[in-house]
């Protein structure tokens, strides 16, 4: 049966049942005590639902957010049940209690159109989304003790005398039920707004219906002068619809569950087996093989050899393991080819050799190639600056030579993290700010043998463009090597991904033009400013991409 199918099917027999539910509340029977008994019964059953539906539902969502809501709605309804057991099963109450118990229909009331809410700003967020909630759940708190301290202020039913029964509603009653009415129809409009039910799309107006229903049921409750409608009470039909609107939710996918997982799972087009801690198959794919229980229970370690061909590997998950079959025939033949050619090789020249080494790494050669070409244009000139700088010593006394060096020592710092934040950013890993900042701080430290002191102000765990993190650490060892004997102090800061700012106080003052051109034409792809500006002694650079600005 299709999951379209299921879903009707048992909507029918859940309206079906609450029909039953009604007749059986409202049917005398010839005995009080059977009377009583089908009354404690019908409770029990309803409770039991709920519960049953609380557990269900908390297996099926997947959203830990939603699955955390929708587990308070259920907790909610079983208080919402447990009230009007109490209420309307119990006539030896006082008045106060009895009022009292009526107040607390409020907190359900209240509180499962403010979590409706919720779910809905969580829909198509991942489970990090923290909802602002601050404002809607003081102002609902707040309702929520005005009703239960009506006693003391009436001031959402007034009582002119004692056996006055549902009291006249004043103010605080109709600012409750625009609340109520508000913050469900903003809920609604926010499950429209966010309406992607792409796979079940012709019934995307499924929630939107219950919804609907849900207020024609209020209208002629409240016209009907608050009675029950087809001997259903208040309270049961609402929870009827509360339920009955999350599983529509999930039905036409606005609430992702894993109702469908399992036919999914039967037509992947992988050879996968799940069993549980016992070897018995709970869901194997169409064409992964049945194996018995005594090979998966043989299996100790990670994969064991099926055949030559053939290899089964495990995976511990709770409650079981994931099995999966890999065909290794092709890289099998793949080895005897190399294992032929290896024999070739040893009676053959040294271009039969070369040939087969790249056959053996072609796979890996082609990315370490690119990233090895990218490495060397972009430090190739920092490392011939190193030869001239090592061919200068010769000659020199000591003095210069241990400039000199310190000097190299800083060329080759800037060498060895700009090579690692190359290849950070060519292995597609995300470079990070506190990355960069790592690398300033390592050139910073070496710039102390010059008596050259750096503060860096720049966030660790900002995600910054990788060109950009390239490019502005290669300004910084520019405008570092041309005024090294000169400088006093640095400061570099950066608040966002797209501007750097480099702040030099001078030791004497004097300003030497650097020339930014092989940095602008290695960075051609990034259209970027060099603002220079000069105040004395101090020399500020700003670095900043065209077009971005302060939320970059």
């Amino acid at each position: 049966m299709k999951k379209i199918d299921k879903f009707f099917v048992k909507l029918f027999i859940s309206c079906i049942l609450l029909f039953l539910y009604g007749f059986l509340r409202d049917y005398k029977f010839s005995s009080h005590i059977i009377d009583t008994f089908f009354a404690q019964f019908l409770s029990l059953i309803l409770f039991l639902n709920i519960i049953l539906w609380g557990l269900k539902i908390n297996k099926r969502i997947l959203n830990e957010n939603i699955k955390k809501y929708t587990l308070n709605i259920s907790y909610l309804l079983l208080f919402w049940v447990f009230v009007r057991v109490f209420k309307f099963q119990y006539s030896n109450i006082s008045v106060d209690t009895t009022r009292f118990l009526r107040y607390c229909y409020y907190i359900p009331m209240i509180l499962i159109p403010l979590l409706f809410y919720f779910i809905s700003l969580c829909i198509d967020k991942d489970e990090n989304y923290v909802p602002k909630i601050v404002f809607p759940t003081a102002f609902s708190v707040i309702l929520i003790f005005i009703v239960l301290t009506n006693n003391i202020h009436q001031l959402v039913f007034k009582f002119n005398s004692i056996n006055d029964g549902d009291g006249q509603k004043v103010f605080f009653y109709f600012i409750i039920a625009l609340w109520i009415v508000f913050i469900t129809t903003y809920s609604l409009y926010i499950f429209l707004k966010k309406s992607y039910f792409k796979k079940n799309i012709r019934y995307n107006w499924l929630p939107f219906f219950v919804i609907f229903l849900c207020i024609i049921y209020n209208i002629i409750y409240s016209l009907n002068g608050s009675k029950n409608i087809f001997g259903v009470d208040f309270t049961v039909f609402m929870c009827f619809f509360c339920i009955l609107l999350l599983e529509t939710l999930v039905f036409v996918g606005e609430i992702s569950s894993n109702d469908n997982y399992k036919i999914f799972f039967k037509d992947i087009k992988l050879p996968l087996t799940i069993v549980d801690n016992k070897a018995n198959v709970k869901y194997r794919s169409d064409i992964a093989e049945n194996f018995s229980k005594d090979i998966i229970k043989s299996i100790k370690n990670e994969k064991i050899n099926l055949d030559e061909n053939n290899l089964l590997y495990t995976f511990k998950i709770l409650g079981g393991n994931v099995l999966w079959q890999k065909d290794i025939s092709e890289i099998n033949k793949l080895n005897d080819e190399i294992a032929e050619s290896s024999n070739e090789i040893k009676n053959s020249l040294s271009l039969l050799e070369e040939k087969y080494r790249i056959k053996l790494h072609k796979l890996s050669l082609v990315h370490q190639s690119q990233i090895f070409t990218l490495i060397s244009n972009s430090i190739s000139y920092k490392i011939s600056k190193i030869k001239k700088l090592l061919n200068d010593m010769e000659g020199k006394d000591y003095s210069v030579q241990e400039n000199i060096l310190k000097n190299i020592n800083v060329i080759g710092i800037f060498v060895k993290r700009f090579t690692n934040m190359i290849l950070i950013n060519e292995i597609g890993e995300k470079l990070t700010s506190g990355e960069l900042k790592l690398s300033l701080l390592e050139s910073s430290t070496n710039l102390e043998f010059f008596d050259i002191y750096c503060v860096i102000n720049i966030e660790d765990e900002n995600m910054v463009y990788g060109k950009n993190a390239l490019l502005f650490y290669e300004i910084f060892e520019n405008i570092v090597e041309k005024h090294i004997f000169n400088i006093d102090n640095i400061f570099i800061s950066s608040n966002c991904k797209k501007k750097f700012f480099i702040q030099i106080e001078l030791k004497e003052e004097s300003y030497l033009e650097i020339n930014f051109d092989r940095v602008k034409e290695k960075y051609e792809n990034i259209e970027f400013e060099i603002n220079t500006e000069t105040f004395g002694k101090l020399l500020s650079y700003s670095i900043c991409e065209k077009g971005a600005n302060s939320n970059d």
